[in-house]
């Protein structure tokens, strides 16, 4: 926890970790190192829980409000989550994967959570090893206190140099994702492209498919444009080194 010191600035990483603390009535903090670092997969309730900042340990139950209860906003948000996984058919994936499929819907996530997995993804040191973060004041507060997720600016490691986290990743990850998720070999990318094509010619598909041409690949929505994603960029995405 951070210490009372009024010359060192408040961190996002500090206010994680005051919500965190608040949420179980002082006892404990999220083990970030157990869920991400060392969790190779997350099941939907673990996923949402850390999301919302509840530990899955100490939140195991459901997510019904109690009165006056300091965990209130995050359960919320935790049962928003866990409704629209329930409705993308997500259950279990990475912690990268559910951090990218939350992003795709810019649905706000526990800065801790999001921390987590940057360190993991790019072997950065946790905070113990002097990581500081600056934090943008755009906190939701509610009647319950402060919800959820604070979005990171800049990471400055030990060594000086600045490193900008990545606030928003690319909304076709979290479908790619997906599709690991449910293919018969999730690192085999014809096992992967097939469930894809599945997802963009249902009739619910899941934002940002909008569908497929089999002359074009599988069509989705940046945004800004719309483009087309072929089986062997599929390749490429799954493999970065191939060419």
């Amino acid at each position: 926890m951070m210490e009372n010191n009024e010359d060192q600035p408040i961190t996002a990483e500090d206010l994680a970790e005051m919500l965190e603390f608040t949420n179980t009535d002082g006892k404990s903090c999220i083990e970030w190192d157990y869920w991400v670092a060392k969790m190779p997969m997350l099941t939907a309730a673990q996923a949402v829980r850390l999301m919302a900042a509840l530990d899955p340990e100490l939140f195991k139950g459901n997510l019904a409000l109690k009165d006056k209860e300091s965990a209130g906003a995050s359960k919320i948000h935790a049962s928003r989550l866990q409704s629209l996984a329930i409705s993308h058919g997500m259950e279990t994936a990475a912690p990268s994967a559910w951090l990218a499929w939350a992003d795709s819907l810019d649905e706000s996530v526990h800065y801790g959570f999001r921390a987590a997995v940057e360190r993991t993804l790019h072997g950065k040191p946790n905070h113990a090893g002097g990581i500081a973060q600056s934090f943008p004041r755009n906190v939701l507060t509610t009647p319950g206190g402060v919800l959820t997720s604070y979005t990171p600016a800049t990471t400055t490691p030990p060594s000086g140099s600045t490193h900008r986290i990545r606030t928003r990743t690319d909304p076709l990850q979290a479908i790619i994702a997906m599709a690991r998720t449910k293919a018969a070999n999730p690192d085999d990318y014809h096992s992967v492209w097939a469930v894809l094509v599945e997802l963009a010619q249902g009739d619910s598909r899941p934002p940002p498919l909008l569908g497929y041409v089999e002359t074009e690949g599988v069509k989705w929505d940046k945004g800004d444009q719309v483009k087309f994603l072929t089986k062997d960029a599929l390749r490429k995405r799954m493999n970065p080194t191939a060419r």
